[in-house]
């Protein structure tokens, strides 16, 4: 991965700024990358996805300013001496308060599932028994509403719409969805209508590409080249995958926002599937992968951040109160 990096170190004229004659690690660089592609930032991240990790001296000196930004160190404690290896940076930076980029804030993004243009309360991806909110949240099941009270916990700038009937094949909400984008419009909608009415969908919210409404995998490769900028959900029910079996092995061409939805964990409080969420996470680094089922409270939270991922979906948690405005700014201005 990183193997043109080498022809550039040193204090000569290609030393590059912020990096104290010390070229910075693979994990170091990688965590950098996180940082500013999460934040939209930098650009780097899709060259590696496309295998193509050619970094210029431009590239670098970027990585470089944007690193002091953050307030990055990237020195290196110890050298390696003969047959003796001193902590990796992992190791170094991982219980450093000075490193507080390593925190960036996990993306919290409230969910509201419609069904014939009310807000439903979801248990087990068992929709056929979907029934019209009513919680100690808010007791309307009118989207509105319902949205209107998830912001008074939380200024949340992202929100994920399941749109039912069009998953379902059986209708669709998509005037409604337009209204709420239109109304709330400083928030950025995720949405998945199962793949229906995707032009004018993309005229004001991200697109979801759930693989259970996938037929095949030339059908995804052809969503991907031709939408803006869409969300993949990888979608799981009682640990078998619901879509195309090639989708699940094929990384390349997966995009940058990445749900792991495990529908039968959903609205049940039982925890989020950590293993399968960490495996991917191992197995591609430089994507971004969020959370989707079972999540009860904080510890949840912090569990999740522990193995990289970049947010999580949220609904029951919410709408019960187990996570509310104090435990979400707690979470938010914890240090790693």
């Amino acid at each position: 991965m990183f193997q043109h990096i080498g022809k550039l170190g040193g204090d000569g004229p290609n030393r590059i700024r912020g990096f104290h004659a010390r070229l910075p690690s693979e994990w170091e660089i990688l965590q950098v990358m996180k940082h500013m592609t999460h934040n939209r930032q930098f650009k780097l991240a899709q060259s590696c996805v496309a295998g193509r990790m050619d970094f210029n001296p431009i590239d670098l000196s970027e990585i470089g300013n944007q690193c002091l930004e953050h307030n990055i160190s990237l020195f290196r404690e110890g050298r390696r001496q003969g047959a003796v290896q001193h902590p990796s940076p992992r190791n170094i930076l991982k219980d450093k308060d000075s490193h507080h980029y390593l925190s960036t804030p996990m993306k919290l993004i409230p969910v509201i599932d419609l069904k014939n243009a009310r807000a439903v309360t979801a248990e087990s991806g068992k929709r056929h028994a979907y029934a019209p909110s009513d919680t100690p949240l808010c007791h309307s099941s009118q989207p509105r509403e319902v949205l209107s009270a998830l912001l008074n916990i939380h200024p949340f700038d992202t929100l994920y719409i399941a749109d039912l009937d069009a998953i379902g094949g059986i209708g669709s909400n998509l005037q409604l969805i337009r209204t709420l984008c239109h109304d709330f419009s400083d928030i950025t909608f995720w949405v998945d209508n199962g793949l229906t009415d995707l032009e004018p969908l993309c005229a004001f919210a991200r697109p979801v590409i759930g693989s259970e409404s996938l037929d095949d995998y030339d059908q995804f490769a052809h969503l991907i080249a031709s939408l803006p900028l869409p969300v993949l959900s990888l979608d799981y029910l009682d640990d078998r995958f619901k879509g195309p079996a090639s989708l699940e092995q094929t990384f390349a061409g997966w995009p940058e926002d990445i749900i792991v939805m495990t529908l039968s964990r959903v609205g049940t409080s039982t925890g989020p599937d950590l293993t399968r969420l960490e495996r991917l996470s191992n197995l591609q680094p430089m994507r971004h992968f969020y959370a989707a089922g079972g999540v009860r409270n904080l510890l949840d939270l912090e569990r999740l951040r522990s193995i990289g991922a970049a947010g999580v979906l949220l609904s029951t948690a919410l709408h019960q109160g187990a996570i509310g405005s104090r435990e979400i700014d707690r979470f938010l201005n914890a240090r790693l």
